[in-house]
């Protein structure tokens, strides 16, 4: 695991961080779901809550590019509230793989990682009316592409370049 600083990254940009989590916050949301975040996420939620983007035209508007730990354990039970549809469209139980939603729900197409299984630390793209693809070998793999597309002055999750090899995929429990 590559370590990296979160100031490093933000600095010059217009992203706003949170200061970070505390172990106690991060072993609570852990015995909460019933599995461990990867490494490369446990550490970036040491670093900051969140990460977030302001809006030159909507100041008092923070968009969230990477969700605060109590949205990420929020938006965690709205997917296992979700999971017949999931189940129905991937054949997948969400709460079997630990998949979590980084960025936002609402965005219908979430960049999710799984947090249990073969796929452990990997960043997928959970598409609301396909299969999901394998975005990113790690966390900070995905967090490098966010800030790539930033420095092009576009903060959007759809302009997120994957990593060379982005395929569909089957998680299964083999």
């Amino acid at each position: 695991m590559a370590s990296f600083s979160i100031e490093h990254l933000i600095k010059g940009t217009k992203i706003k961080r949170r200061p970070g989590c505390s172990l106690f916050d991060i072993n609570d949301f852990e015995n909460k779901t019933g599995f461990a975040l990867p490494a490369e996420l446990r550490e970036f939620y040491l670093q900051t809550d969140g990460i977030f983007y302001e809006r030159p035209a909507q100041k008092k508007r923070s968009v969230p590019l990477v969700l605060s730990l109590a949205r990420l354990g929020e938006d965690y039970q709205e997917l296992v509230e979700m999971n017949d549809y999931y189940v129905g469209l991937i054949g997948v139980n969400i709460a079997d793989f630990g998949i979590l939603s980084i960025t936002p729900l609402i965005d219908a197409d979430p960049f999710c990682v799984i947090c249990k299984g073969k796929l452990l630390g990997k960043i997928i793209r959970l598409w609301h009316d396909d299969t999901p693809t394998l975005e990113f070998g790690g966390f900070n793999s995905f967090l490098l592409s966010l800030f790539e597309v930033g420095e092009a002055g576009e903060w959007d999750i759809d302009n997120i370049r994957s990593e060379p090899g982005r395929v569909r995929i089957n998680i299964d429990n083999n």
